[in-house]
């Protein structure tokens, strides 16, 4: 920003911005040069569309190849008629390392998926894919939504948290997993599970968190 401290007597040369606590008076300009920076504390926890996919129906993968891990430390992924041209299904959720998909046992999950009239526990601690409660039923497609933490982050592990309901069935649920590798991922593969394909219908976007500090 453009140094005010001659222009009124009153108006520091530096305001701050400080998570609740903003001190100082911000013109106009100062705003517009901030937001530009993506230094606008009014902006911090929006949700940044990073890239929508709408995968053909004979797609198994659906793949988020930039996710701007150095970015962002929170991702948000929403997930809209999921389902498959093969069958019942829940969804899939792997990682990619330096552009790499990584199929090895490091991932875990668990989750209860609730109906009208029981809940059911699924977990799984050492397995190839983190299976999430987002699931399509006979006739009817899946609706979600995963928060996704730590993925550029190389010196811990990147989790993921679960929730979704699934229409005409009145099925719902929540859980999450654990990727147990400490790398900076840098890709998202997505698969309707059971390595089936994917119907025409699916919508996925991923997010990014723009993060509280500055």
């Amino acid at each position: 920003m453009v140094d005010k401290s001659n222009e009124y007597g009153y108006v520091p040369s530096s305001p701050t911005q400080a998570r609740g606590s903003n001190t100082g008076i911000f013109e106009v300009n100062d705003v517009t040069d901030l937001l530009n920076a993506q230094q606008w504390s009014g902006t911090f926890g929006n949700l940044e569309l990073i890239q929508t996919l709408t995968p053909s129906v004979h797609d198994t993968l659906a793949e988020f190849d930039t996710i701007h891990e150095t970015t962002y430390d929170t991702h948000f992924l929403t997930v809209c008629n999921l389902g498959n041209v093969n069958g019942q299904a829940a969804m899939w959720i792997r990682f990619k390392e330096g552009g790499v998909l990584n199929s090895g046992t490091n991932y875990a999950y668990n989750y209860e998926l609730l109906n009208q009239t029981n809940n059911t526990p699924y977990g799984s601690n050492a397995t190839t894919y983190i299976q999430t409660v987002i699931r399509n039923e006979i006739g009817s497609n899946g609706y979600g939504v995963v928060w996704l933490y730590g993925l550029g982050n190389s010196s811990s592990y990147s989790v993921v948290t679960v929730h979704s309901g699934i229409g005409a069935q009145g099925h719902g649920g929540q859980g999450g997993g654990t990727f147990y590798s400490k790398s900076a991922v840098d890709g998202i593969s997505i698969q309707p599970g059971n390595n089936y394909a994917f119907n025409p219908e699916t919508v996925l976007s991923l997010y990014g968190v723009n993060t509280l500090w500055v």
